[in-house]
């Protein structure tokens, strides 16, 4: 027997990114760098009040040097965030002397 809603739920109107690894390894002498990037539904209300709605999920990028074929053309974006996120390690490094 279903259980009655005592709220409405909400339609998703909008995209958010909770969560987005960068991993690196070494395979066969070459440092590869893959990502797995979490996207979730929600909901934005128009005091830009956030809700999420509950569904998610991740898109797996093995290897970001060799795209699938349906986002190979985002090649040169993906190179740019990399390149970017590269600069901000290096300098977090510098400042924080990590390692």
């Amino acid at each position: 027997m279903p259980i009655p809603l005592e709220t409405t739920p909400l339609t998703p109107n909008s995209l958010m990114v909770p969560q987005i690894i960068i991993s690196t390894c070494v395979r066969d002498g070459k440092l590869v760098i893959g990502a797995h990037i979490t996207m979730s539904a929600a909901y934005v209300d128009n005091q830009g009040n956030w809700t999420p709605t509950g569904q998610a999920n991740t898109v797996v990028i093995e290897d970001i040097e060799h795209l699938d074929e349906d986002i190979a053309g985002l090649a040169p974006t993906v190179m740019a965030v990399m390149g970017s996120i590269i600069t901000l390690v290096a300098t977090l490094n510098s400042i924080r002397k990590v390692l």
